[in-house]
């Protein structure tokens, strides 16, 4: 059974050389390939499907970032091999701050008149990671370089040192 989503049109096309090389590592090629589409769609249908798995799991199984952003909350994942570490920002204030731009961010983080909150959670996979990232990202994560999460963890363990 697949996890993932069938990679759209616009995606195979875009890993069409790719593809290629996954069809011919299972025997099949280019006029294998249209055959098989004419004559047993069912099947075709079954290798875009597999393809689409393999391209998931290899793109999330590098991924070790993501992100979920809206105007008041900023939340930053670190994807580590067993757990997953979020540390949150969440503000409360009226001005405008672009969280994808980590020179606003860093200068948001500074400013010690702006209303924020920030917090750090840490828990073990409730399933396989891959699996668990890939609902964040439907959800509406996406992944990231992690320069917002090590701007905010450094912050949070600036946090956790003036309090002990």
């Amino acid at each position: 059974m697949n996890y993932y989503q069938r990679l759209s049109a616009t995606e195979l096309d875009a890993l069409k050389d790719d593809f290629v090389s996954f069809l011919v590592v299972n025997g099949i090629v280019g006029s294998d390939w249209e055959k098989l589409k004419v004559e047993t769609p069912e099947k075709a249908e079954a290798f875009i499907d597999q393809f689409s798995e393999v391209v998931y799991e290899a793109s999330l199984r590098k991924a070790r970032y993501i992100m979920m952003l809206d105007p008041h909350h900023l939340r930053c994942f670190h994807c580590m091999s067993e757990k997953i570490n979020m540390v949150s920002l969440s503000y409360a204030g009226s001005i405008k701050f672009d969280f994808n731009d980590i020179a606003d961010l860093g200068n948001l983080l500074q400013d010690n008149t702006v209303p924020l909150e920030i917090v750090s959670v840490e828990k073990n996979y409730g399933k396989k990671r891959e699996h668990e990232m890939f609902d964040m990202i439907k959800s509406g994560c996406k992944i990231t370089e992690g320069k917002a999460y090590k701007l905010l963890a450094m912050c949070w363990a600036k946090i956790r040192a003036s309090e002990n």
